[in-house]
C-alpha cells in the first residue's frame, strides 16, 4: 500500500495526518458508544466532568498514537511495528494502573503513571473526583499538567515519526 502511495505526490506528513484523523474518529465514536451503553445498560454514571474527560481522552490517545507512529516509522514491517506497539502499550498500561490498581503501587510507580500515556489518572479524576483522589499520588499532580505532558509527548512523537517516516 505504501509503495503505491509513494508514486503519488502525497507528502508523508499528509499521509500520517490522515491516518491520525481516521484513528481519532474511530476512537471518539467507540468511546462515546461505550460510555452511552455503560450508562444505559449497566447504570454506570457518566463522567462527572465531561469536558475534562474528553480533553484527557483526546490528549492521552493522541500521545499513544504518536508513539505508535514512531514505532511504525522506524521498523520495516507491519508485524514488527505491531509487536513493538503491543509491548509499549502493555508497559504504559501497567504504569497507568490498568493491570494493578494504582492504590497498591508504590508512590514512585504512581508518579510515573500520572505522566505517561494514556493519562489514566487524568481520565479517572475526570470521571469521578472521589476515584481520582483515591488513585492519585500523595503530591497529586494537577490535571492540566498531566494534559500538557500528554500534549508534549504527542507533538514530539508525531514530529519524530514524520521525520523518520519512509515509504518503503
Amino acid at each position: 500500500m505504501l509503495r503505491r502511495l509513494s508514486t503519488t505526490p502525497a507528502n508523508p506528513r499528509t499521509v500520517l495526518l490522515a491516518q491520525m484523523i481516521v484513528a481519532f474518529a474511530s476512537v471518539v465514536v467507540s468511546a462515546a458508544l461505550m460510555i452511552f451503553l455503560a450508562w444505559v445498560v449497566l447504570d454506570i454514571a457518566p463522567p462527572e466532568r465531561p469536558l475534562e474527560f474528553v480533553v484527557a481522552l483526546v490528549a492521552g490517545y493522541a500521545a499513544l498514537l504518536g508513539l505508535g507512529m514512531v514505532s511504525a516509522a522506524v521498523v520495516r514491517t507491519s508485524s514488527a511495528a505491531n509487536q513493538i506497539g503491543t509491548l509499549l502499550f502493555v508497559a504504559l498500561m501497567f504504569f497507568g494502573g490498568a493491570f494493578l490498581p494504582r492504590v497498591l503501587m508504590p508512590d514512585v510507580l504512581r508518579e510515573i503513571g500520572e505522566f505517561i500515556p494514556p493519562g489514566l489518572q487524568a481520565l479517572t479524576a475526570a470521571w469521578s473526583a472521589e476515584a481520582g483522589d483515591i488513585t492519585a499520588t500523595t503530591t497529586g499532580q494537577p490535571f492540566w499538567l498531566q494534559i500538557a505532558t500528554m500534549a508534549g509527548i504527542t507533538v514530539i512523537a508525531s514530529s519524530v515519526a514524520a521525520k523518520l517516516f519512509r515509504w518503503e
